[in-house]
């Protein structure tokens, strides 16, 4: 909400663009979908993953800021985001005038100590953060260029000020919270540790759909995501899905949830079934109880036919 009104002042502009699915909060202009009861987002559109619709609406020069989520929809990419594609969005946003937030609460350090912008190089003029640099605690921050951050200071004009108070603004324990971890992570070592037990994870679960005979798939990096459905492509390597069909991504969510409900009886908790997220302390022996759970699970779900066997 801060980086929308951030860039409102900035640019002089009202209008908010944003990706289908992306997930950005639950308040009013941020919330999915935006039809929701109560939701008043007159100047927020939703766009798909396309450079020229981009292009077609930031040409109108109505748009303060243009939000993308790091890494992609859901969890830092359930539907993933094409690297070239991000690389562009800066060049568009800034040739129209718009501001170009990254939104790593998710990803934000988790994967590599340059978040996600770090992994695919790019620079936006705004990122939001959080989850990690809380350490576990509630906690948001932005971070951005210091001539859009002006507004924030005392020194700004009261016509382009804008006033951020609160009752939670540098909470001490949250603050401590924070900078211990982000110590932590600064040498890549954590972000590597839940890396290589999440490629474990994939390299074993994905075995296990293939011995099984079930059409499914795990990729992505240290968040894992869970997907059922049919492949339109070998995928190159295992950080991508085997579709680009957003419909095919988010169309599992009834075995998803079953699955889910399966691994709960066997004590492994995900997010709904969609996701396994991993962190620097998950050690082999985890991720081997994980994976005797999800062939238990998966059988399960065969025998009583919510799934069927299906040769690809």
């Amino acid at each position: 909400m801060m980086a929308i009104r951030l860039a409102r002042v900035f640019t002089g502009r009202k209008k908010t663009l944003r990706f289908i699915e992306n997930f950005h909060g639950w308040s009013d202009g941020l919330v999915l979908p935006p039809t929701l009861p109560g939701v008043l987002a007159e100047e927020v559109k939703l766009i798909p993953y396309d450079l020229a619709i981009v292009e077609k609406e930031l040409s109108t020069r109505e748009y303060a800021i243009l939000m993308t989520e790091g890494g992609g929809a859901h969890m830092s990419g359930q539907v993933p985001l094409d690297p070239d594609f991000v690389r562009s969005l800066p060049l568009v946003a800034h040739k129209y005038g718009t501001v170009w937030l990254l939104d790593e609460v998710v990803t934000g350090f988790r994967d590599n100590p340059g978040g996600y912008q770090g992994i695919i190089g790019v620079k936006p003029d705004i990122t939001s953060l959080g989850k990690i640099i809380g350490g576990g605690l509630p906690v948001g921050a932005l971070t951005g260029a210091e001539d859009i951050f002006h507004a924030l200071s005392p020194k700004a004009s009261p016509d382009k000020r804008v006033i951020h108070t609160g009752t939670w603004n540098a909470n001490p324990l949250v603050s401590a919270a924070g900078i211990a971890t982000l110590k932590m992570c600064q040498d890549g070592k954590p972000q590597k540790a839940a890396n290589d037990m999440a490629a474990y994870l994939r390299l074993k679960g994905n075995q296990l759909f293939k011995d099984l005979q079930v059409q499914g798939y795990l990729y992505g990096r240290s968040i894992t995501h869970i997907y059922f459905g049919p492949w339109d492509y070998e995928p190159a390597d295992d950080r991508t899905p085997p579709t680009k069909d957003m419909a095919k991504i988010m169309g599992s969510g009834a075995l998803n949830g079953r699955l889910n409900l399966h691994l709960l009886h066997r004590g492994v908790s995900t997010l709904g079934g969609r996701m396994f997220i991993l962190s620097c302390v998950h050690t082999r022996k985890d991720i081997d109880k994980t994976l005797a759970a999800f062939a238990e699970s998966l059988q399960a779900m065969l025998d009583e036919g919510t799934l069927n066997k299906s040769v690809r």
